[in-house]
């Protein structure tokens, strides 16, 4: 930004240098003041080095990208740098020749990216209707989100341009394929809503894309049926977004397919999708992809465990107990009226060793105790008592 205030000019006479000084870690950005078109100025120059990790991230630094627009090919190189942290190598010990290999592949196409030229007003002229189109994916080794920009003009001529991106490493620790995608869609909300708050537009819609059916589905679920990990992203995303501008992108019209797997500079300057966004974008929304109403299981819900007690009532022992004290009218009673109904409040126990054969308390028009129902329950105190023709007290109940 020295040089911008200055004035000074680059090499040919309708270049300007954003950002270009005398550290090595910032190339600059060449802004084409006659087509306003932005080129890229990369020279890692890191020819004849051992290659090492501290080399390796001194090269990655190099690349001044801040808005994301060459994040396909940075990606790469940071799943690279995370496989030497994986191989636990010190800053300074020679990387293997698989790697090796890889890295010099990587280096000798990253000068096809100064051909370049991208335009840095992202909507068109006379704007009637400005959108904001955003777009998440995730991959095992990456994930990332990009925002385009959708623009119509007077005359309906609809235009879409790439505007910003974000990508980041899986980390070391695996992850399921659903949870990628759900940090991808968290990385997409926040994303979104720092250039809503950034930008001064205001835009007539904003729509946000996924291709996994599982994290649209978590969006639309109360936040309290969730499991921790689900939950505090799902959380963030319904307060950073409208639950409802969340859709459905089958995953080969995904442009951010790119960004999560990565794309040699080489391949990057001729793809459409990463630059324009899918083709049906500049089509009536009639033509965008319809949701997938399928309806699918959903993962990490918190399952909620009812246990339930079923008593039963003991009908045999307890008829059986009745048609015994019948046969012993002879004898004296405390059931005086054994065709009234008994009530219990309370489960029986029914433990042999509690119980004392043949004894019945006798305790006129009072109800019968739970201990005196346990022992008359026992059919073997009963026949024990029939066999002796007598009750005897047990003056302890």
């Amino acid at each position: 930004m020295h040089d911008l205030k200055e004035g000074k000019l680059a090499d040919s006479s309708d270049g300007l240098v954003i950002g270009e000084n005398d550290v090595a870690k910032t190339l600059g950005i060449t802004w084409m003041s006659k087509t306003d078109k932005l080129i890229f100025h990369i020279d890692v120059g890191m020819k004849g080095e051992c290659l090492t990790k501290r080399v390796m991230l001194s090269g990655i630094s190099r690349i001044f990208d801040p808005m994301g627009l060459l994040g396909p090919c940075i990606i790469i190189a940071k799943v690279m740098l995370q496989q030497l942290w994986k191989e636990n190598l010190s800053w300074d010990s020679p990387v293997s020749h698989e790697l090796q290999v890889k890295w010099n592949n990587f280096i000798q196409e990253l000068p096809s990216l100064n051909y370049l030229k991208i335009q840095r007003h992202v909507t068109c002229d006379n704007s009637t209707q400005i959108e904001l189109h955003a777009f998440s994916e995730a991959s095992e080794v990456a994930y990332g989100a990009a925002v385009y920009v959708r623009s119509k003009n007077c005359y309906g001529e609809t235009f879409c341009h790439l505007f910003i991106s974000k990508a980041k490493v899986a980390p070391i620790k695996s992850l399921t394929i659903p949870r990628l995608e759900l940090c991808a869609a968290h990385l997409l909300a926040k994303l979104v809503n720092k250039v809503t708050t950034s930008l001064r537009l205001d835009f007539n819609s904003v729509t946000l894309w996924s291709d996994s059916t599982i994290v649209l589905g978590w969006i639309k679920t109360p936040v309290h049926l969730l499991k921790p990990f689900v939950r505090n992203r799902i959380a963030e995303i319904q307060e950073l977004t409208d639950i409802s501008s969340w859709r459905y992108v089958p995953s080969l019209e995904n442009p951010v397919d790119i960004l999560s797997r990565g794309s040699y500079p080489s391949s990057l300057n001729n793809s459409n999708i990463w630059w324009q966004g899918p083709y049906w974008l500049q089509e009536s929304p009639d033509l965008w992809p319809k949701d997938n109403k399928t309806s699918i299981p959903l993962p990490e819900i918190k399952t909620t465990l009812v246990a339930v007690s079923e008593f039963k009532f003991p009908f045999e022992s307890f008829f059986n107990f009745a048609k015994s004290i019948k046969k012993n009218q002879s004898a004296n009673s405390t059931l005086t009226d054994i065709d009234k109904p008994i009530m219990l409040s309370k489960t029986f126990s029914y433990k042999q060793k509690d119980l004392k054969l043949g004894t019945i308390i006798e305790k006129d028009n009072e109800d019968m105790t739970v201990p005196q129902l346990e022992v008359a329950f026992d059919e073997d105190a009963v026949e024990t008592s029939n066999r002796e023709g007598k009750l005897d007290n047990d003056p302890k109940m």
